[in-house]
């Protein structure tokens, strides 16, 4: 089980390049003093363990005495009423963490969420909350485009939207794939109602709607960043160890592309839907070709035309009609 600790410096920007950067140099060394790997961002801080008996999360605890007696050397002290915990997992110990010394020593507070770079992470790791609170803000921007233009044609409709809604939906979207099938249908809907703003061809079916503008489905563009996440770790163009995230099939295997990944059975459903295992299948079905390309833009390229008759590219909800879980 995992607890995860968030804190929050009292820092005071004032506003130059200058200070950003001696405050980086500044709290540079504090990772160095704990045993849990500790992520800084500007003057948040994040610190996790697997915490799975009582001496565990001792541990833990002497990581977080160890944050407040380097905070207070250093006449940078942790604003204790904002720094929480997150319990994550069934089976969690739910410890109880402290900061600070003496009559100043303050129980941490606990929470089911803490939003990280902009993502909304739940303790459950379903990420729903997250996503309808996404969904909330495309709709208020396409409410916006609505009210700011009297007439909104196809081209004009498909600018508008490429450039200030779908960015909002498909932001982290490889970190926090939709959990549930309603939440697919969540954020295809914004899509859907994008669409419909397009004077010439509102009252078409959603699928024609998006033949026309060239609009593939989230969807299949949710597919097409998990591959692409995965090219871009397996040849290096993102600084991550592949290794952490899925593991290489044997060199033995000599069908279809030698970068194929082995493919990992798991019991949960929320692990099921990460993009390391819920991708397996569609990365190692590419060909050769692709998966070898000789850049970025190359490998979209070569993606697109080998998926141009993809199920999911203009018919979105195929997977949920089979389930039985909505009508088109």
């Amino acid at each position: 089980m995992i607890d995860i600790i968030q804190s929050k410096a009292y820092f005071s920007d004032d506003g130059s390049v200058y200070g950003v950067i001696c405050f980086t140099i500044f709290i540079n060394d504090l990772p160095q003093l704990v045993k849990s790997p500790l992520f800084l961002f500007a003057d948040d801080s994040k610190t996790y363990k697997a915490v799975d008996s009582d001496i565990d999360a001792l541990d833990f605890q002497a990581d977080i005495d160890k944050m407040y007696k380097w905070s207070v050397k250093w006449q940078l002290p942790f604003n204790i009423n904002k720094c929480k915990v997150m319990h994550l997992g069934k089976k969690s110990l739910n410890t109880t963490y402290f900061m600070g010394t003496g009559s100043d020593r303050i129980q941490l507070g606990v929470v089911t969420q803490m939003r990280d770079l902009g993502v909304l992470v739940d303790n459950k790791l379903n990420f729903h909350d997250h996503i309808v609170e996404v969904v909330k803000k495309a709709n208020s921007r396409l409410g916006l485009i609505k009210r700011t233009f009297e007439y909104l044609d196809s081209h004009l409709v498909s600018i508008l939207y490429k450039s200030m809604v779908r960015p909002i939906l498909e932001y982290s979207s490889t970190a926090c794939l939709p959990q549930f099938v309603g939440d697919s249908i969540l954020l295809e809907k914004v899509q859907q109602r994008a669409t419909k703003l397009a004077v010439e061809i509102k009252t078409q079916p959603y699928s024609d709607r998006m033949k026309f503008m060239k609009l593939p489905s989230l969807a299949f563009r949710r597919k097409r960043s998990c591959c692409l996440q995965i090219f871009r770790m397996i040849q290096k163009y993102d600084n991550v160890n592949p290794g952490v995230f899925f593991e290489l099939a044997p060199s033995t295997v000599t069908r279809g592309h030698n970068f194929k990944i082995k493919k990992v059975h798991s019991k949960s459903k929320h692990r099921q839907k990460f993009f390391s295992i819920s991708a397996v299948n569609d990365w190692n079905s590419l060909p050769y070709h692709i998966v070898n390309a000789s850049s970025i833009n190359n490998f979209k390229t070569h993606l697109e035309t080998h998926w141009k008759t993809h199920n999911l590219k203009f018919e979105p909800y195929n997977q949920d009609v089979q389930r039985g879980t909505h009508k088109p």
